[in-house]
This record gives C-alpha cells, sequence and structure tokens, in this order.
C-alpha cells in the first residue's frame, strides 16, 4: 500500500469508512483497540490480524507474521534478521564489560 488510511483511534473505530474500504485484512494493534470493537469488524466479515508487543523480540515476530499474511513472507524474513542484527548489537554495545545484578526479595 503506498497510502495507509488511519480508521480507528483507542476510543473509537470508523466502521463505514472501513466498510468502504474493503479491506482484505485489517491491521490492529492489540492495546490501541477495543476487544470489542475488534470482534465487530470480524461479524462484518474482515480477516483481523491482532499485535502486540510486550518485548522488543515481538516486534520481529510481528513483522514476520505480516510477511506471511501479506505473501512477501521472504522479504519480512530479511527485514527482520537485519532489525535483530541492529538490535543485538545495540544491546552488546550497551551492556558489555557491565557487571548486572538481579535481586528478588520474598516479603
Amino acid at each position: 500500500a503506498k497510502q495507509i488510511d488511519i480508521v480507528s483511534s483507542p476510543s473509537a473505530i470508523n466502521y463505514e469508512k472501513i466498510i468502504k474500504l474493503k479491506p482484505n485484512i485489517i491491521v490492529a494493534w492489540r492495546e490501541g483497540n477495543t476487544p470489542l470493537g475488534l470482534l465487530k469488524l470480524e461479524k462484518l466479515g474482515f480477516k483481523v490480524y491482532r499485535f502486540s508487543f510486550i518485548k522488543l523480540a515481538d516486534i520481529s515476530n510481528t513483522m514476520v507474521q505480516l510477511g506471511k499474511l501479506t505473501g512477501h513472507e521472504t522479504k519480512a524474513n530479511q527485514i527482520a534478521a537485519q532489525f535483530n542484527q541492529a538490535l543485538n548489537e545495540v544491546f552488546k554495545k550497551n551492556y558489555e564489560n557491565k557487571i548486572n545484578y538481579f535481586v528478588y526479595t520474598n516479603l
């Protein structure tokens, strides 16, 4: 897609605009949309892919999943691998030669 239409916000989904656009898939951030709103889209017959980022690795995993869903798996795998490599380099530079502590207390 050369242009992505934004059709929702955390508080509202523009169902009329979505119906008019006739998308073959809707990509929805799980935390940025209401569960009932996404269910309504599915009941209207739309395929909804929900994603969520809990840890940084979820970003590349989502890239791969979107690649599979859109028929661009090879390119998505390449981009995800580049992202993971860059992420690993950042962690390596920032945490090299540092002592990390983990403290657990059970009161």
